[in-house]
């Protein structure tokens, strides 16, 4: 675990041989020399971010397919993209007041806006849950995990499943062994839901 507890992220971007250290806390995204533990960077999002960037754990991958490797910090309250080009810009993806908004990660540019429930949406990730080629945001409302992505074009509610109880942040994984992920979602009722795609 990193600093309070949050935790942690290691990737070699620069191809020495050596991993660099990301992370999150409590509202700064910063990063480290693996080897010595000296920081590189420290950058406050604050000031451009829509909401509080506390708590994030970072993800490091090409994001925006430019043979780059990127830095996802998403956090509860908002997401940010930090590239590793030592500019600080960020991009975002995230549930704003107006509607859940998807930006171009390369630019910048808002691509598409979507309503959403008027609860707080929370717990967001990307999968490819419905078999069409491309990912997907799962987010929680209250007892609503919905499904948000590109359709004719443009984004949409791909679907939204109301489960008995609030929910917490999703995950996706194979379960069953079947080559095809599954979303899991801990519920208030005491359960533990799967839930799988129509088979093809």
């Amino acid at each position: 675990m990193g600093c309070g507890g949050s935790g942690l992220a290691f990737a070699d971007p620069d191809g020495d041989g050596l991993d660099t250290i990301f992370c999150g806390y409590p509202i700064c995204y910063w990063r480290a020399d693996g080897r010595t533990g000296e920081l590189t960077s420290n950058i406050s999002p604050g000031s451009v971010l829509p909401d509080w960037p506390a708590y994030a754990i970072p993800i490091v991958a090409d994001f925006n397919d430019d043979g780059k490797p990127e830095v996802f910090f998403p956090s509860t309250y908002v997401w940010g993209l930090l590239t590793l080009e030592g500019n600080g810009k960020l991009a975002l993806g995230a549930p704003f007041r107006d509607g859940f908004r998807c930006y171009d990660a390369a630019t910048g540019e808002l691509k598409w806006r979507v309503p959403i429930p008027s609860e707080r949406c929370r717990g967001t990730i990307s999968a490819e849950v419905n078999g069409d080629g491309r990912d997907e945001f799962l987010l929680v409302a209250g007892s609503r995990l919905i499904a948000v992505g590109t359709k004719d074009g443009a984004g949409a509610i791909i679907w939204q499943v109301e489960l008995p109880g609030s929910l917490g942040e999703p995950s996706f994984a194979d379960v069953d062994g079947d080559g095809k992920g599954e979303v899991l979602v801990v519920c208030g009722d005491g359960n533990l839901y799967c839930l799988d795609r129509e088979p093809d």
